[in-house]
């Protein structure tokens, strides 16, 4: 459909989506041309940018700025364009960076979770939570639904927001997310991954 449809370049909205869509698309040469970029990246240059009081607003910081730690989505430490990306569309100075970030950013948990190693991937979102913490972090940011979902249900010690949270400053109820969350594992088959 998307060669016949001619179709150049697909924007997509998550880190894991962008890998999919990449190795589907590279396998087949009438689409292997087709260029997939990241939703933030794209944010940013079209010029659109997080507002300072809604960030602090949202992680319960009024009164001062947020200060936010990034969180990288393992599917994009290679790359790192949901990174830079989602690092353009925050407040200038208020993103700070956990001892491990980008290429060396730790996994969420929600890889290990979907493989049924529930404490193992609770133990990895909490120690983003420390990260956040001794960066000086008011919350994490990410550019992954599954890293949000994750840091928001197994870690306690900083809210986690994705990115669109921020831009169009309103909350996700991560808690109510939780059954579609889990249903989504169940289909990781899909495109061969």
């Amino acid at each position: 459909h998307v060669a016949a449809a001619g179709v150049g370049r697909i924007v997509a909205a998550c880190p894991n989506c962008a890998a999919a869509l990449r190795g589907a698309l590279a396998a087949d040469g009438a689409t292997a041309a087709v260029e997939v970029v990241a939703l933030p990246a794209e944010l940013a240059r079209l010029g659109y940018r997080v507002d300072a009081e809604a960030a602090a607003r949202l992680v319960g910081a009024e009164g001062r700025p947020a200060r936010l730690a990034a969180h990288d989505s393992c599917p994009d430490r290679d790359r790192g364009e949901f990174a830079d990306g989602m690092r353009a569309l925050l407040p200038e100075g208020l993103c700070v960076e956990p001892a491990h970030s980008r290429s060396r950013s730790l996994c969420c948990g929600s890889l290990l979770r979907a493989a049924g190693k529930f404490e193992a991937a609770d133990k990895m979102a909490v120690r983003n939570g420390e990260e956040a913490v001794e960066a000086g972090a008011d919350a994490l940011v990410t550019a992954c639904l599954s890293c949000a979902f994750q840091l928001n249900m197994a870690q306690a010690a900083v809210p986690a927001l994705h990115f669109l949270e921020l831009l169009y400053d309103w909350r996700v109820d991560w808690a109510s997310a939780g059954a579609w969350m889990k249903l989504r594992f169940r289909f990781g088959e899909t495109l061969g991954v």
